[in-house]
């Protein structure tokens, strides 16, 4: 799948390999509201609760696009799922959700 997008006369191509999501979030209104937004443009989205079974789904599957939130109910954080799934050579794009502010912590994200 292609997103065209033009910015001050620019036009830049990215090009996501599989339109499969993987939307990862515990907070309920907040996951309703993502997920059909993400199903009403076209995009294949398997949603979950925690990261325990976001791992699964992603080791089973390859995502084109995963989105998480940092805090999850469950054991592991958003961000101790992304270094696993990286681990795994899982090359998916992460968009990460967080309502913290520290920016070390937005920095770690970008590290990994």
């Amino acid at each position: 799948m292609q997103n065209k997008n033009s910015k001050k006369g620019r036009e830049h191509t990215t090009t996501i390999l599989s339109s499969d999501i993987l939307l990862i979030e515990d907070e309920q209104v907040l996951a309703q509201s993502l997920f059909k937004r993400l199903i009403d443009a076209g995009y294949d989205v398997d949603m979950v609760s925690t990261i325990e079974k976001g791992l699964k789904l992603a080791t089973r599957h390859d995502y084109g696009v995963i989105i998480f939130d940092t805090i999850l109910s469950g054991k592991k954080s958003g961000l101790q799922f992304l270094r696993e799934i990286r681990k795994q050579k899982n090359s998916s794009m992460a968009f990460v959700i967080s309502a913290r502010s520290l920016v070390e912590e937005k920095v770690e994200a970008l590290q990994i």
